[in-house]
């Protein structure tokens, strides 16, 4: 018997119960998966290998890069625009839940930066 896990190359998913975003491979022969983060047992909705999370292609079309860990959880977001400026901080700021943002190679300024602190406190913003 194949039991459910978690990896890398596995489909995207999110837990329904605790919403964190994982990837995983459904166990046979009934399509379950346990979700890593809060242990829940739950069948995902079908979905093509190829789909990103909404999100992370927004932010893809956006010019940036996105890393993950091993579960799928975004642990960084770089940006890489010199389109991004200081009028782009609110958008910036519904990143809610990224430790570290890079906004290095925009044009936001220190006064944008440290507006973005403000708003994202928990956030690690690299400027």
């Amino acid at each position: 018997m194949n039991n459910a896990t978690r990896t890398t190359e596995g489909l995207p998913s999110q837990c329904p119960v605790c919403g964190k975003r994982m990837s995983v491979a459904p166990g046979e022969p009934l399509g379950d998966v346990v979700c890593p983060h809060c242990g829940m047992l739950f069948y995902p909705k079908p979905q093509s290998p190829l789909l990103v999370p909404d999100d992370l292609k927004r932010l893809a079309d956006l010019g940036a890069s996105v890393e993950t860990d091993d579960e799928g959880e975004v642990t960084r977001i770089t940006f890489d625009s010199f389109s991004y400026t200081d009028s782009a901080v609110p958008e910036l700021a519904k990143l809610k839940g990224v430790p570290i943002i890079d906004i290095r190679h925009t044009r936001i300024t220190e006064k944008g930066a440290n507006r973005l602190r403000a708003l994202l406190p928990d956030a690690i913003i690299e400027h």
